[in-house]
């Protein structure tokens, strides 16, 4: 499975298990999963050269104004143009959904980069539940502790039996008090109607986890 970095835009969104699971990572070792079913094409606008590979998403969106690429994406996935995961060139790189894609070549053991080729998820942002489903109750059975956040599907069943169903069809993800999607908050995280929501604070760029709460979209009784 290819390696893809994830921080996750404003407005309620609704995930498909229908989608397609991809593995992330912040760091180069680290992984987490979010489903994604709109992914641009693979681009690659820069070569290593002038100091390294450049791949910023600004850049690229002004260069491709008619491909209509998302101002804020869900995920950023990136490999070299050999179709090389990251993780295996062991490459030190900066990435991020909202900034894009960089490689400097000064920070390689070999002081020059691999050519890497990237590409967006844009999810749609106005999902909601449709006819025949409702949406549960949020919850928030975890506190960003000792490890992160973990709102799984499974604890909150066992937590709270008959209001959750037993495969959910979308879920949605909102900050604890401020109600603010959790893609605006930038952290790197695990998402998907099946699994629920995990937020590890090992894959932050400060160690921490801010506080969510989840809700389910079910079929109605």
């Amino acid at each position: 499975m290819k390696v893809v970095f994830i921080a996750v835009v404003l407005a309620l969104i609704a995930y498909s298990p229908s989608g397609t699971l991809i593995r992330t990572t912040p760091k180069p070792v680290r992984k987490t999963f979010l489903v994604c079913n709109k992914w641009t094409p693979f681009y690659d606008r820069d070569d290593p050269s002038n100091g390294g590979d450049y791949e910023p998403l600004s850049s690229l969106r002004s260069a491709r104004p008619n491909d209509n690429i998302c101002s804020r994406p869900a995920a950023l996935e990136y490999e070299t143009v050999s179709t090389k995961a990251c993780i295996n060139t062991g490459e030190v790189i900066t990435a991020s959904p909202t900034y894009g894609f960089a490689c400097v070549n000064s920070r390689q053991p070999d002081q020059y980069c691999n050519d890497y080729k990237v590409r967006y998820c844009c999810l749609d942002e106005h999902v909601t539940c449709p006819d025949g489903y409702e949406w549960t109750n949020f919850y928030n059975r975890d506190k960003p502790s000792v490890t992160g956040d973990w709102e799984t599907l499974a604890e909150l069943r066992k937590e709270n039996p008959q209001e959750i169903c037993e495969r959910p069809i979308a879920i949605d993800v909102r900050r604890q008090g401020s109600n603010r999607d959790f893609r605006t908050c930038g952290e790197n995280v695990t998402v998907s109607p099946s699994f629920g929501f995990r937020c590890l604070k090992r894959d932050q760029a400060d160690y921490r986890c801010l506080d969510y709460k989840v809700r389910f979209c079910c079929p109605c009784d």
